[in-house]
């Protein structure tokens, strides 16, 4: 089985929690989806139980998770969002160790601020932020930004 590189995001629009506002119940579905939807998506499933059970070492697979800068950039207005982010980064680097024997890669891809429907909403506050110095670039990240993040070389 050719295994092409496997890119998963959960896209759930964050919320405007804050910290000491965050309830268990509002924090487990995000959470849960936020984390686990990499790991445990039909695509990622599929290739790492393939790849482990018949020992196809002849070339290198990978998973590249996105997830959000978000996962060590702490905002107290979306702390749930960041606990999630956080989750999605530890899962990524337990399945890197995990599957490296198997010859797949594993990587994580942490976005910023993505021109997106999901940021549409907060569009005029980031753009004053944006032009106050809150990117390096002043200008808000495309989907073609983080495409291009990541290039898989293919089967070597």
């Amino acid at each position: 089985m050719k295994v092409d590189p496997q890119i998963t995001a959960a896209d759930m629009h964050a919320s405007t929690s804050r910290v000491f506002e965050l309830a268990a119940g509002k924090l487990r579905p995000l959470d849960r989806d936020q984390s686990s939807r990499p790991l445990f998506s039909h695509a990622s499933r599929r290739a790492v139980d393939d790849r482990t059970a018949k020992g196809e070492y002849g070339f290198r697979g990978c998973i590249v998770n996105v997830s959000s800068v978000s996962a060590a950039a702490a905002s107290v207005d979306r702390g749930d969002y960041c606990i999630s982010k956080a989750g999605v980064a530890m899962a990524t680097q337990l399945w890197a160790v995990r599957l490296a024997e198997f010859g797949i890669d594993v990587y994580e891809i942490r976005p910023g601020i993505i021109a997106t429907d999901m940021t549409a909403g907060v569009k005029t506050k980031y753009d004053a932020l944006i032009a106050n110095g809150l990117t390096l670039e002043k200008r808000w990240g495309t989907p073609g930004d983080v495409g291009k993040s990541r290039r898989h070389p293919g089967p070597q």
